[in-house]
């Protein structure tokens, strides 16, 4: 019975060690993937000029109910 409670703290020790990486990890690689995932397939903007002012866009807007 001994042997299993020295095998259980060798291994609480082992969590201590590496309890950090292990949260942290799986987190950042997965907000990693995101990133690829959204720059590649949702580029909003690419190769569109976006409005500078308020002005810019209500007029865009007025033009595009006109028609």
């Amino acid at each position: 019975m001994k042997m299993k409670f020295k095998h259980a703290k060798h291994r609480v020790e082992q969590i201590k060690g590496y309890g950090k990486m292990v949260m942290i990890l799986p987190f950042t690689i997965l907000g990693l993937i995101a990133a690829v995932i959204i720059k590649i397939f949702l580029p909003e903007t690419a190769g569109i000029t976006l409005k500078e002012t308020i002005d810019e866009v209500v007029k865009d807007n007025n033009s595009k109910r006109m028609k």
